[in-house]
């Protein structure tokens, strides 16, 4: 029998198994879940970490200083598309990119880190299925889902290839292709920055875009201030580089 015959009863019997969940520990707000993609068989053939970011952060004006003290993903996003109250720049809403987001979509999301997949059961819906699932079961503690299109650290040492980074070439390719991939599960960007959102409302302005007509990553502004500096060198491990 030939693979793409098993593809169907591939899909079938999916599920997630809790791994861990944790609280950070200098808040107590922000909640870390890592889970297992789990086939019929219950054998392990992917994980996805997730970061649940409640209404109440950015309630006293400190957003920024609640993400970064979870890690450098976080942090980027607070500073690159969320004000000090936790809702998106204005300028995500009104005047960058595709302006199909609203001031309160930021508020309780769902930060998704990380999504793998076995290498041999890529490109055969498993990573869509897992999309999927997350938005259905997630929707009552978020708006909407996000993750970045730049390849993070811990991800360039668990590539192991050769030498001590990625070369520029290779760090595009590996970013591309996770850009087309979540492009194809509806995710749409935030501005012209480096994230993507994915709003739980179907029938939401950033649904209705076509991945044709969404934007590309176009940079990061000049910080405009000493602390927009402290920030940005904070928030990204390779500024100073």
């Amino acid at each position: 029998m030939s693979q793409s015959s098993n593809l169907p009863s591939l899909l079938e019997g999916l599920d997630f198994k809790v791994e861990s969940t944790t609280k950070d520990i200098d808040f107590g707000l922000i909640t870390t879940m890592e889970l297992v993609i789990m086939n019929a068989n219950k054998e392990k053939i992917g994980n996805v970490r997730l970061f649940l970011v409640p209404r109440e952060v950015g309630r006293h004006g400190d957003y920024f200083d609640i993400m970064d003290a979870v890690n450098d993903d976080l942090s980027n996003y607070a500073l690159a598309c969320a004000n000090e109250k936790g809702f998106l720049h204005e300028h995500i809403c009104t005047h960058n990119g595709t302006r199909r987001w609203e001031r309160v979509d930021s508020k309780q999301i769902v930060y998704l880190d990380e999504i793998f997949v076995d290498e041999a059961l890529r490109g055969h819906g498993v990573g869509t299925w897992a999309i999927n699932s997350l938005l259905k079961s997630c929707a009552n503690v978020m708006n909407m889902m996000v993750t970045s299109t730049a390849l993070p650290p811990h991800c360039v040492n668990e590539l192991k290839l050769p030498g001590s980074a990625l070369t520029a070439a290779q760090r595009a390719f590996f970013e591309n292709r996770a850009g087309d991939f979540f492009s194809k599960v509806g995710f749409r960007r935030l501005g012209n920055t480096q994230f993507l959102g994915l709003h739980k409302n179907p029938d939401h302005p950033s649904r209705n875009l076509a991945a044709s007509d969404d934007l590309p990553y176009q940079g990061g502004s000049h910080p405009v201030s000493d602390e927009a500096l402290l920030r940005y060198i904070m928030g990204n491990p390779f500024a100073n580089r």
